[in-house]
């Protein structure tokens, strides 16, 4: 699918999940992402153009919608039984999507595009992860913070710099993260353990490097810029289990069909023909590839909330555990 076929529609689809409190948004890489989420009725949602902006007491997002975006869909089966994830990844070349990629901590001054007008004032420093698509920054007018983060400047963070490291921390600054489709700035404070259900960030150095988890989803040459979790049949934007919601399902049914890969979604149609027949699994041929293999996972976390016979069902099951 190419951008300029699918921007008018993905326009549509981002502005309704920017309107809707179950929907939730991302962005960041493994190891360092920002996370955006709100109650109904707490945000102030607004449109200037094209520039969206959500904000709540605890955070606030800015997505400039972009006439190349390439939407991709994207489902994984969840760590819960007969659950699973779903999302769609706004992605760009590349190329196009680069950013700063800075090795060590920087100062890049007062930060003129925060969303408060009152907070363009402080200061911004990127963190230096090196990340090639994404500027995890903080922003602070601590004057102490500041002090010791400028004689740390040009050192790694969490190599050379564990004193700067410990002091954003103990300090909690605002978190930035940018990419050229927007940004999600955070103003809780940095939690000692339990992750908060609004506004969070995630830093974990181990991690920074590994593949996304939907990596296999997204075409070569493309990468996401921003991550929408759209509302979740089978649990809320903060995680909490409810029943099954037919209608959100069908909904999301929807996007896959038109954004997700091609041999995911024809596994997946495949499978529930195949199920619905009561055919069984020796009688199907499966289809080769990663992809087709998690079409198939998915296909029956989905069809055991949708009347699937639990016998056949169950044959499938253990025809996957067997592959």
């Amino acid at each position: 699918m190419k951008a300029t076929e699918a921007s008018p529609v993905a326009d549509t689809f981002l502005e309704e999940a920017l309107s809707d409190p179950e929907s939730g948004f991302s962005i960041g890489v493994s190891g360092a992402i920002a996370e955006f989420m709100r109650n109904d009725g707490e945000a102030d949602w607004q449109r200037d153009g094209s520039v969206v902006t959500v904000t709540t007491r605890e955070g606030a997002m800015r997505v400039a919608l972009n006439p190349r975006v390439v939407p991709v869909a994207a489902e994984l089966p969840s760590r819960r039984p007969e659950h699973w994830q779903q999302q769609v990844a706004f992605c760009l070349d590349e190329n196009r999507a680069a950013m700063g990629a800075r090795q060590a901590l920087t100062e890049l001054g007062a930060d003129a595009d925060a969303i408060d007008p009152s907070r363009r004032q402080h200061l911004l420093f990127d963190l230096g992860l090196g990340l090639a698509h994404v500027d995890a920054c903080i922003r602070t007018d601590d004057t102490g913070l500041i002090a010791l983060l400028r004689r740390a400047e040009g050192r790694a963070l969490f190599t050379q710099a564990k004193q700067a490291s410990d002091a954003i921390v103990a300090a909690s600054p605002e978190r930035v993260f940018c990419s050229t489709f927007g940004r999600i700035e955070v103003y809780a404070p940095i939690p000692e353990r339990k992750t908060p259900e609004g506004p969070h960030t995630h830093l974990l150095p181990a991690l920074l490097g590994r593949p996304s988890p939907i990596a296999g989803f997204v075409p070569p040459g493309l990468v996401s810029c921003l991550d929408v979790y759209p509302a979740n049949p089978l649990r809320s934007v903060s995680g909490k289990a409810r029943a099954f919601d037919r209608e959100r399902h069908a909904r999301f049914q929807k996007v896959l069909e038109a954004w997700g890969p091609p041999e995911y979604v024809a596994e997946k149609r495949r499978v529930a023909e195949w199920m619905h027949q009561g055919r069984l699994p020796e009688e199907c041929p499966a289809a080769s590839g990663v992809l087709a293999g998690l079409g198939r996972r998915v296909a029956l976390r989905q069809l055991s909330h949708d009347g699937a016979d639990q016998g056949t069902l169950d044959a499938w099951r253990q025809s996957l555990d067997r592959g």
